[in-house]
């Protein structure tokens, strides 16, 4: 129902009604939108900018290894990264203006997928050490040949120390690009490790249920 404007009486100066003056209607903003054509540019120019700086990230890793025995942990990490990069520039491609005005608030927000990335490369990698999706003797998630194998690296004193998770390297040359893809492979989709841990949860569950029926 359209709301009538209010009438407004201007008195005269001898009292009598000189004139009905009715209000201005209030004039609303229109809401402002974002330009893809002017905007997009400027995200990818970021992306690109980001993924620069992971490469040189990756070579600086590169030295370090080979100078020093580190693991393969920050190289899953920044292939997260990676990953995420390419998601986020086909997604801008898709999505355009509200992915893109969000993304481009700061460089926080850009930098956020990219860290997300990163940390769902972790999740895939400690899954993969912890031998919960490969299993042993095929107890895992899936039955698949296509997880890489990690080490055995000898506690010293017989304490664990974070470390220890950091520096485990991949067994073969194989092992090791197997474990770089798929770690890009969860930072380019975060369904794929969200797939692993509803099907950990399902596993999980079913299990307590079987135990509390035998009970």
């Amino acid at each position: 129902m359209t709301e009538r404007p209010t009438q407004v009486v201007r008195p005269s100066g001898d009292g009598r009604v000189a004139e009905i003056v009715a209000p201005k209607p209030r004039e609303e903003k229109a809401p402002v939108l974002v330009e893809p054509e002017r905007t997009l540019p400027v995200l990818v120019q970021r992306i690109f900018l980001l993924q620069i700086l992971l490469i040189a990230l990756t070579s600086v890793l590169v030295l370090v290894a080979i100078k020093s025995d580190i693991g393969f942990f920050w190289f899953g990490f920044v292939a997260g990264m990676l990953g995420a990069s390419v998601a986020l520039l086909r997604r801008a491609q898709k999505d355009k203006a509200v992915l893109v005005e969000e993304t481009l608030r700061s460089w926080s927000t850009t930098m956020m997928p990219f860290l997300y990335g990163g940390v769902l490369a972790g999740v895939i990698y400690f899954l993969f050490i912890s031998q919960i999706i490969s299993g042993v003797d095929g107890n895992g998630l899936l039955a698949m040949n296509l997880f890489p194998d990690f080490e055995a690296i000898g506690l010293g004193d017989g304490r664990l120390e974070v470390r220890n998770w950091l520096d485990l390297r991949p067994k073969e040359l194989t092992d090791a690009g197997t474990l770089i893809v798929w770690c890009f492979v969860a930072g380019y989709s975060e369904s794929f490790v969200l797939g692993f841990l509803q099907r950990l949860e399902q596993k999980s569950g079913n299990e307590q249920e079987n135990v509390a029926h035998a009970h």
